[in-house]
């Protein structure tokens, strides 16, 4: 059956603790109830995520993952895990197993970096941050991303766009810059996007790894494809399991 695979990762260092971790954890749950319930498909969730877990959770459902959440601390090439840093190259390499993998969400800061080494390796879609962001900020993306895919049964891409304007006013604070959106651009590299600017000061969800942030870097998400695979945007929803709901046919 269809998978999605959901981990969260909190530090255990006061300073770094994420405070609406927890809450994120529990909204995207919820939000996903009702669906998995309905066998639509099966949540592997870990709200504690350390790398041997995570490996564990890709080995076992190596075939049927579809989409794949990480929601903590992360930064350029790496995500930061309970037990430590995963670094990207080898997450991507146990990711490009899973051939039926369509989506994956980096929602921790400044993860465009690992976007490139994703789509080479066959990730259709990817959802990643350039810059970055708040804690609570990021936790009403993620929740609204999912309500929206698995309630309102939308596109990757329509959920993404309303994901976005849930984060930006659910907040109640003022982005320092205005909201814009850029769609279809595409880098020397091919990957085309859809880029959405969010600018609010609060605690984010980056460590100090002694890299400097660009200057030009902003707090945005970014939805990145291969132009083969721009399609997906439009055509991805969530599993949906065929029900027979017209009887038996006969008079």
């Amino acid at each position: 059956m269809p998978t999605l695979l959901l981990a969260f990762a909190n530090s255990d260092i006061p300073a770094e603790r994420l405070d609406t971790l927890t809450a994120e954890y529990e909204g995207v749950s919820s939000a996903l109830r009702d669906r998995a319930g309905q066998q639509d498909f099966i949540i592997v969730s870990n709200p504690i995520a350390k790398k041997v877990s995570f490996t564990e959770d890709l080995r076992v459902h190596e075939q049927d993952i579809c989409l794949f959440l990480f929601s903590g601390h992360a930064g350029r090439d790496r995500l930061h895990f309970e037990d430590g840093p995963g670094f990207a190259s080898g997450i991507g390499e146990l990711l490009k197993k899973s051939k039926n993998l369509k989506v994956v969400i980096l929602n921790g800061c400044s993860t465009v970096g690992q976007v490139n080494l994703l789509i080479k390796l066959g990730i259709p879609i990817v959802i990643a941050t350039s810059s970055p962001v708040g804690d609570e900020t990021a936790t009403k993306f993620s929740i609204a991303l999912f309500r929206e895919l698995s309630q309102q049964k939308v596109s990757i891409r329509e959920a993404f766009e309303r994901a976005i304007s849930a984060a930006k006013y659910a907040t109640g604070q003022i982005p320092i810059n205005n909201f814009t959106s850029e769609t279809d651009k595409t880098n020397e590299d091919g990957i085309s996007g859809d880029e959405n600017l969010i600018h609010i000061i609060e605690s984010s969800r980056g460590l100090d790894t002694g890299e400097k942030e660009n200057d030009n870097d902003k707090p945005l998400w970014g939805l990145y494809c291969q132009e083969k695979n721009k399609d997906l945007l439009e055509s991805w929803h969530l599993p949906t399991k065929f029900r027979n709901i017209g009887g038996s046919g006969e008079r």
